[in-house]
């Protein structure tokens, strides 16, 4: 089905008008503006998250511990943040709102330039290679997880495409440099954070290689042997690039609360079934400006749509030109669907019991990124064989089906807007059902306002009809005519691409926002400002107030807090917490920990927000600034807790746990009422026999921090007899000490602390994190890259030998 179309300068224009107007402002941002709507994952987690790292490795320290929030975790081993990603680094250079700017349009020009390459690498015709490139990088779910800032997803997905143009080249060329391509791509992929679209990939290829690398016809010849040996080679070099990350994250995830999720929590934001009307209607449930979203889930998680035009094109490859390409990617475009669709699928729930790992993802709905590729390869198979003359009648009697009532809908819809009808009886009938008992409900209407918001509703749904039946008539008009001239293609071609343009721009413009970062800071810096002239260790905690502050507040202005936003809160603190306070596993992803002076003496939290009218709660507390801030219409008091316990103390009484159920039991007296300051509960043998000491050798004693850093801490100890150093740090593997410079154990101390055993004497301690996966993953990446390295220098000298001897002939003889 290639066509022998010269490629038109004209063709470019309504996707480079497309970028321009929508990535433009985001490319050319003022200085402090970042692209993503407020009250996102992005100012929480992402954005301070990523500011912090990098701030790390300027300072030249690999951020290997994150100190700033949930009582420290780690850091590089938190995979969404993307620290190894290559096309990060750019923040060691920018400023993070430049940076996550230039990143955002850079990524929209790798989807697009991804799917043209494969494209055309498949012989589409330039046309249709440039419909789908727009089709894919410019649709609803890249556009609004970008709205909302995930990064990694948004990442990610743009891999997709130049991945498999890349094992097309593969099964082309069948060499070893082109494996060596795969395998750095494929690492850049991973290392971009998202690993459920990964695990779909190691899935996908060998999937594609079976149906487009494989000669069935003879399965044991040396050619599919060489295929398997090539790309098997390719998936190792690349697993030995991302080991690091691999390695790190594997760990973090086998030592952290969130392992298997219960199926309420795998099935959290699924794809609504209902929300596959958004594929041809995008604004069907609203569009969270002009109508909130009131659907299942979130808007950035169920909607589907990627052009009318683009669904209407793929319908035809679907019909039409049922060959093994359209087969291929409408089996798998329908198989991820079924998966995303979660609860609302059997298939879901069939590989929620069969299939390993499903159980460890939440936030299905993200595949539906994967289904848009899709749809966006057969819409431009089906533009080409429309261009052919293929099915002229076939094609008559379908845009007939689809134009006239498409007509018939834009008309309809125009005269209810212009008559401003009232929402009938059957829209509050979709509504009500939509939003019957079980769904998930983001958005919760307040019985006075219900019928507004109705109406409300009722005007969106009637402009996005509008629209859609508009465009879809006219790419009923442009592909119902019969066999095209050369020059007919070419405007007809040209028409579709900037009908498409025109669907996409009037969704995506009003979900591409910059937003001022300095709000974000302001919190962070009011308390900095009122703490600077203590330079002491602390951590600072406020509990979720109504209006609640945001998570990760504190991260902006490097203060330390006892909870925060993170994926993963390593196990024994989660455990730790529940025990304590009673807050569930499930919910500590946003962690906030309750106003308690027990569990704030013990976590090292010296200062604590609260409103001004809840005052204090320990006979210690003192005010330190009554309006420290304000928040949301809210002031908000700063206090100091006089009770708390240093960062590292020095405890000479313990009761030993054989093993963590017995540490909990243990603790049971500390928690009602014993001296968190002068006793604690060790896991091990500390190597040493505790003593007590008397109060006034107790007085004698001092423990001083000399030395703090993210992964280093240093202390000076003058003990009057054995003891325990116990540091108010998440205990986690990785974490070694030396005592005189001498190895000594790392102790879980109190479930989640650490304890350092001593002897009575001065002592200088060294506590370092050096997680051993980090170690053997750089040596296995170093290792593939020696590998990749060689061979491409292998390739250049026979490159260069070549030219030479090319230029030693005459010129008749080249």
């Amino acid at each position: 089905m290639t066509l022998a179309v010269r490629p038109s300068w004209s063709l470019f224009l309504p996707g480079a008008a497309l970028f321009a107007a929508i990535y433009g402002p985001v490319l050319f941002a003022p200085p402090g503006y970042a692209p993503a709507t407020r009250d996102s994952d992005f100012y929480m987690y992402y954005f301070p998250m990523t500011e912090a790292a990098f701030e790390m490795l300027r300072g030249g320290h690999m951020p290997l511990w994150n100190p700033y929030i949930d009582s420290g975790l780690p850091f590089l081993a938190s995979i969404e943040l993307g620290i190894l990603y290559p096309p990060n680094w750019l923040h060691l250079v920018l400023p993070a709102e430049r940076a996550f700017c230039v990143l955002y349009v850079l990524h929209v020009l790798l989807a697009a330039g991804g799917t043209w390459f494969y494209a055309r690498g498949r012989g589409r015709s330039p046309g249709a290679a440039l419909f789908s490139a727009q089709a894919f990088a410019f649709a609803a779910p890249t556009i609004l997880h970008h709205d909302m800032g995930m990064t990694s997803v948004v990442y990610s997905s743009a891999w997709f495409p130049l991945i498999f143009a890349i094992v097309d080249r593969c099964l082309r060329l069948r060499t070893a440099g082109s494996a060596c391509v795969l395998a750095v791509v494929l690492a850049c992929q991973f290392l971009a954070g998202f690993p459920m679209f990964s695990l779909l990939l190691a899935a996908l290829i060998p999937a594609y290689l079976a149906v487009f690398g494989i000669d069935w016809r003879r399965p044991m010849c040396r050619a599919n042997g060489g295929t398997i040996l090539l790309f098997g080679t390719a998936a190792i070099l690349a697993l030995g690039l991302v080991a690091p990350q691999l390695l790190a994250t594997w760990e973090y995830a086998e030592n952290s609360q969130r392992g298997d999720l219960g199926y309420e929590q795998s099935t959290h934001c699924c794809f609504p079934a209902p929300n596959l009307m958004t594929l041809v209607v995008p604004e069907f449930f609203g569009n969270d400006q002009g109508c909130q979203y009131w659907g299942e889930a979130y808007l950035f998680d169920a909607n589907a749509f990627c052009g009318t035009t683009t669904v209407f094109l793929a319908l035809l490859a679907v019909m039409f030109w049922r060959n093994r390409e359209v087969l291929f990617w409408s089996a798998v475009g329908a198989v991820i669907l079924a998966f995303a669709l979660g609860k609302y699928s059997w298939f879901y729930d069939l590989c929620y019991v069969l299939v390993p790992g499903v159980n460890r993802f939440r936030g299905v709905s993200r595949l539906v990124i994967f289904v848009v590729f899709g749809l966006a390869v057969l819409a431009g198979i089906g533009l080409d064989g429309l261009l052919a003359g293929n099915h002229l009648k076939g094609r008559r009697r379908l845009s007939w089906a689809v134009g006239v009532p498409a007509a018939g809908i834009a008309v309809w819809a125009g005269c209810l807007l212009a008559a401003g009808s009232n929402a009938p009886s059957a829209w509050q009938s979709v509504f009500e059902w939509v939003r019957g008992p079980g769904a998930e409900l983001p958005l919760q209407i307040p019985a006075h306002l219900a019928s507004r918001f109705l109406q409300i509703s009722f005007v969106t749904l009637l402009k996005s009809l509008s629209v859609s039946g508009a465009a879809l008539l006219g790419a009923s008009l442009l592909i119902g005519g019969g066999v095209f001239t050369l020059r007919d293609q070419r405007w007809r071609v040209l028409g579709l691409v900037t009908l498409l343009a025109a669907e996409l721009y009037w969704f995506d413009a009003r979900h591409v926002v910059l937003m001022e970062t300095e709000p974000w800071r302001l919190i962070a810096r009011r308390i900095q400002s009122v703490l600077a002239d203590d330079q002491g260790l602390y951590r600072v905690a406020a509990y979720g107030h109504t209006p609640p502050l945001p998570l990760n507040r504190f991260l902006y202005g490097r203060l330390q807090d006892v909870g925060g936003h993170e994926n993963f809160v390593p196990y024994r603190y989660s455990l730790f917490l529940d025990f304590w306070l009673g807050i569930e596993p499930q919910w500590q992803t946003y962690l906030t920990v309750p106003n308690s002076n027990r569990i704030y003496d013990l976590l090292n939290v010296k200062y604590f927000v609260t409103f001004p009218e809840n005052g204090t709660w320990g006979v210690r507390d003192e005010l330190v600034r009554e309006w420290a801030f304000q928040h949301q219409g809210r002031n908000h008091s700063l206090y100091r807790n006089g009770t708390a316990l240093p960062r590292v103390s020095l405890i000479h009484a313990a009761h030993r746990a054989m093993d963590l159920k017995s540490a909990f039991h243990l603790l049971e007296p500390l928690r009602e009422g014993g001296t968190v300051d002068i006793e604690t509960v060790i896991e091990g043998d500390p190597g040493i026999s505790l003593e007590p000491v008397s109060d006034a050798a107790r007085r004698d004693e001092h423990v001083t921090v000399v030395e703090y850093s993210a992964q280093r801490i240093v202390v000076d100890a003058h003990c009057r007899g054995p003891g325990l150093l116990l540091y108010s740090e998440n205990y986690f593997p990785g974490w070694e000490a030396r005592v005189d410079g001498q190895e000594a154990p790392v102790l879980p101390a109190n479930v989640f602390m650490r304890a350092v055993p001593v002897t009575a004497g001065d002592h200088r301690v060294e506590m370092s994190y050096r997680p051993a996966p980090y170690r053997i993953g750089c040596w296995l990446a170093a290792a593939a890259l020696v590998i990749i390295l060689l061979q491409f220098t292998r390739l250049c000298r026979r490159s260069y030998r070549i030219r030479v001897i090319r230029r030693s002939l005459p010129s008749e003889q080249q």
